[in-house]
């Protein structure tokens, strides 16, 4: 089996002294466990290894997304069997979703793993993790799945189960806890006690969409949360660095406005009538994550509006990597001007169309 893999940092490549972690290059030590436990013996591997960059994954950015698909990129046609990269589990969705976005043509398996304690633990599940995702590219060589092609995680819940996840269909871990989920539940595989995998009937048609990796650090969209008694940031004043300054273009482009689980916002403010007309007046559209179809409560009707664009049901992480890479795609090509209202009705289409089965049916 040739493998590459590619350390990214995070836990799984971090030490701990005096409760302290820290990423601190030890990123290959996942490779060298695995290599002398009874799961890794069994395994005649050919190798390589590569270290685009270190860093503790809360400390993510465009930056390293741009980095890790150049990377891929580099070396997706080398003849792998499959890629894993290591990675840190704060921003493991919203990386995987990326990738699973930006190679939905890839004809292998491309497999995240991570920690959730550093390795030196014996609770840890990263050496587990990391043999779920050799299990799984093995299991792809024998069967020749094309299902099996694509970006996906490999996690042990705390059910001590191990999940095969789509990356384009994480969603961003609850508070304490590690565990990795899919929207929906609808994980693509479980590890059975016995080493095989149950997979689940979950074909989706790939196509890969119009979109592009960061050419800045900072992200364009502003992701909002609901919560009670909850007060909208004033947008005119973050729409005002443009990229004749010289410096990074970090105008706001679009508003994520993430709803409760029900589909529900705060609406019932006057604060909210003013938040839609700055945006209107700036030109920056509103892109709604968790409003479905069907039967509305009396909130949502406040979300009818022409600057407002409802978002197909998928991971919440996934819709705001998805858009953050199509405004990226847009910009590239210099299709939409302005703070972003121009060219809004492009970016939903492309929003709205099934890259890597993150929209769920």
């Amino acid at each position: 089996m040739k493998l590459l893999i590619i350390f990214t940092g995070g836990t799984i490549g971090s030490t701990e002294e005096d409760g302290i972690i820290d990423a601190s290059g030890r990123n290959e030590d996942v490779l060298r466990l695995f290599r002398e436990s009874p799961e890794g013996m069994k395994y005649r591997l050919d190798i390589d290894t590569v270290h685009p960059y270190t860093v503790l994954s809360e400390n993510l950015t465009g930056r390293h997304i741009r980095i890790l698909d150049s990377t891929i990129s580099e070396h997706k046609e080398k003849g792998y069997d499959g890629i894993i990269i290591t990675h840190g589990t704060d921003s493991i969705s919203y990386m995987a979703a990326a990738i699973d976005m930006l190679f939905a043509g890839a004809d292998i398996p491309i497999v995240f793993v991570s920690s959730d304690l550093v390795l030196t633990d014996p609770a840890a599940n990263g050496l587990s993790n990391f043999a779920a995702a050799v299990d799984f590219i093995d299991l792809h060589m024998r069967t020749g799945d094309p299902d099996m092609c694509g970006t996906f995680a490999a996690f042990r819940n705390s059910d001590g189960v191990t999940y095969i996840h789509r990356g384009s269909r994480l969603l961003r871990q609850a508070a304490y806890t590690a565990d990795l989920m899919s929207a929906e539940d609808r994980f693509f595989a479980r590890q059975s006690p016995g080493g095989g995998f149950d997979l689940k009937e979950d074909h989706v048609d790939r196509s890969p969409g119009k979109l592009l990796a960061p050419a800045g650090d900072a992200s364009s969209i502003l992701m909002i949360e609901p919560y009670p008694g909850m007060r909208f940031p004033e947008l005119i004043g973050m729409s005002i660095i443009g990229r004749s300054s010289g410096q990074q273009d970090r105008r706001l482009r679009a508003v994520i406005l993430n709803t409760y689980h029900s589909g529900t916002f705060y609406t019932d403010t006057p604060e909210f009538a003013e938040f839609l007309k700055q945006a209107e007046a700036i030109g920056t559209p509103i892109f709604v994550s968790g409003s479905g179809k069907g039967k509305k409560y009396l909130s949502e009707l406040s979300l009818d509006n022409e600057n407002i664009y409802i978002l197909p049901k998928a991971s919440p992480v996934a819709m705001y990597i998805k858009l953050w890479l199509a405004y990226e795609y847009a910009l590239s090509r210099e299709e939409i001007s302005g703070a972003g209202r121009a060219g809004a009705g492009e970016i939903y289409d492309t929003i709205c169309r099934n890259v890597a089965g993150e929209i769920i049916p």
